[in-house]
């Protein structure tokens, strides 16, 4: 109680103690509801968003984790920033990206990145990425708005776009319970190269198509993607996984 009568302006007491609480967002502002529309109308699911993660933890902060399910799209990124885990190594964070400053990214590194992890779309929601992104020959803005008072600008790249790697096959869906592709045909080393993180527990049918870790040499992700072996062309391929 008393630090509830002493405490100041943004209620440093309180935060300092533990106590202060940030009421609970309900809904998305407008301008949050004028990028989902963006997104919807100029991305496809052909490719991921590459989303601009930053550090502004003001209330709402999180709301790019429901990206997904607004737009029925695939991200890199928009979880939390401060996260800690593996697989937000290939994350964008206002200056960052895979822990490097984005300043020090060749446009032949930015190329790599998005080939490995199919970037069809980036948002960049700080002023040194859109700096940097602004540069990128291949980049294109194609709408620009402001969240939080922030820049947001929509780029659209300009690279073939395919969750295939090596070999072919059309990615027909992907949900958090199943990748399915068709018309699968391996490469003249017999595989097909997934831009898809490895994961646990990952089974494939038919059975006789193998499912192997594809080390990363370019981007060096401490998860490795997936790499199919198969004897010849398959119809039809489904991807599952369990948990370990």
């Amino acid at each position: 109680m008393a630090v509830g009568c002493l405490d100041g302006a943004g209620r440093p007491l309180a935060r300092a103690t533990g106590l202060a609480a940030e009421p609970l967002a309900l809904g998305l502002t407008a301008e949050q509801r004028d990028l989902v529309t963006l997104l919807k109308q100029h991305t496809t699911r052909d490719a991921r968003v590459l989303w601009d993660e930053t550090t502004d933890l003001r209330n709402g902060w999180n709301w790019p984790a429901l990206l997904p399910l607004l737009t029925d799209r695939a991200y890199l990124g928009g979880l939390d920033p401060d996260a800690g885990v593996e697989h937000s190594y290939c994350a964008m964070c206002s200056r960052e990206m895979t822990g490097r400053k984005l300043v020090e990214w060749t446009d032949e590194q930015l190329a790599e990145f998005c080939r490995w992890y199919n970037v069809g779309w980036v948002v960049a929601r700080s002023p040194e990425a859109v700096g940097r992104w602004e540069k990128y020959p291949a980049a294109k803005p194609v709408a620009r708005l402001s969240e939080g008072g922030q820049p947001v600008v929509l780029f659209v790249l300009e690279r073939p776009r395919s969750f295939v790697l090596s070999g072919s096959a059309t990615w027909e869906s992907a949900d958090t319970r199943r990748v399915v592709l068709t018309n699968v045909t391996p490469d003249a080393n017999g595989e097909v190269h997934l831009s898809l993180h490895m994961q646990a527990g990952l089974r494939a049918s038919p059975s006789y198509v193998q499912v192997e870790s594809m080390e990363d040499l370019a981007v060096h992700d401490p998860i490795p993607h997936v790499r199919l072996r198969l004897p010849g062309p398959v119809p039809r391929v489904t991807l599952t996984w369990e948990a370990p």
